[in-house]
């Protein structure tokens, strides 16, 4: 296939909380973005790409914007080819992209609820499973470890993070109980939450052959893209184990996950590591790496809200960025409890 070409590219604003980039092409390309680690820069990838400006100076554009700084383009590599766009984001923004034959457009918004301070916020904390839903399991040296016990711990010590934080926070549950998929969407809403963040722990058919971290959001949802995004940086700052990415829940179920699905403010569901994998089992019942978790959800959080950096700087994980719009498996069963969408 002839290299497509990268003819122009423009944008244009509506208002202080959109901001919008256009790239004119030669014909239609599928592009992949994802936010290069640590930094507040989102990158869309367009392969099979050659970059071919009218004018070499608009490779390099600087905005006054309260979402954007500047926009850059570069021919990133000639074999394949492959132009890069970086847009230097203020923080980090929800997006939507729309496509035809000879253009993208990249709609950037202000996030829901991602104004003042986090002290400022009702956020609900989901401890995923509990009673007799025990979620995925994993066995070793004579013990078998449940992961609504492990959703349990991180939970509560992620409600004395936030709460340490000035936030307001209101529990799915607090102990060893059965509650409802719907009864936790539906407590958020009750309650007019800000922001809704659901712990669990991963798991799939053969053990020891996953590991890793990773933090869905509801279909195409740009808020919960974007808290997601926050929230998996922060925790991959903190666990030394592999980023399995930041992935739409249609990619597991065709209606997503019952408490993201139903819950109407922003929200995420965060897989912390591998309950049937030995090396993060051990990691998951270190109260050390509870807390270590929990802060950095915490401070996840706070990035959305107020903008500002993570805390925890993040690691150099065994795998790149997954691209937001790359529908890959996650190699997961997720930890279903037996109901149609497993969460």
């Amino acid at each position: 296939v002839p290299p497509v070409e990268v003819k122009g590219i423009s944008f244009t604003t509506d208002n202080e909380t959109q901001f919008h980039v256009e790239v004119a092409l030669s014909s239609k390309v599928l592009p992949y973005i994802h936010y290069a680690p640590g930094t507040t820069q989102m990158v869309m990838d367009i392969p099979n790409a050659v970059l071919k400006l009218p004018d070499p100076e608009d490779a390099e554009k600087t905005c006054t914007h309260r979402l954007v700084r500047g926009i850059h383009a570069r021919q990133e590599q000639d074999s394949p080819p492959m132009t890069r766009i970086i847009v230097d984001t203020a923080r980090v923004v929800g997006y939507r992209i729309d496509q035809t034959n000879d253009h993208i457009v990249l709609d950037l918004i202000l996030p829901r609820n991602a104004t003042g301070a986090l002290s400022d916020k009702v956020i609900v904390v989901d401890a995923g499973h509990g009673g007799a839903a025990t979620g995925a399991f994993g066995k070793g040296g004579g013990s078998v470890v449940f992961e609504k016990d492990v959703t349990l711990a991180i939970a509560l010590k992620l409600k004395d993070a936030l709460e340490a934080a000035g936030a307001r926070v209101i529990m799915t549950r607090d102990r060893d109980t059965d509650v409802s998929l719907k009864a936790r969407a539906l407590l958020a809403n009750d309650t007019g939450a800000d922001l809704f963040v659901s712990i669990h722990n991963d798991s799939n058919g053969s053990p020891n052959s996953a590991s890793g971290t990773s933090t869905y959001y509801h279909m195409q949802d740009a808020s919960s893209r974007a808290l997601a995004t926050c929230v998996q940086e922060a925790v991959m700052g903190v666990t030394g184990l592999p980023s399995r990415g930041v992935l739409s829940d249609s990619i597991m179920y065709q209606t997503g996950f019952s408490v993201l699905r139903e819950s109407r403010m922003p929200a995420v569901l965060c897989e912390v590591a591998y309950i049937n994998n030995i090396t993060d089992r051990r990691k998951l019942i270190d109260q050390g790496f509870q807390q270590r978790v929990a802060q950095a959800v915490c401070d996840g959080l706070r990035r959305y809200v107020e903008g500002t950096p993570s805390a925890a700087s993040p690691s150099n994980s065994s795998s790149s960025p997954r691209p937001f719009n790359n529908p890959s498996s996650s190699n997961s069963t997720g930890s279903g409890d037996g109901s149609e969408d497993g969460k």
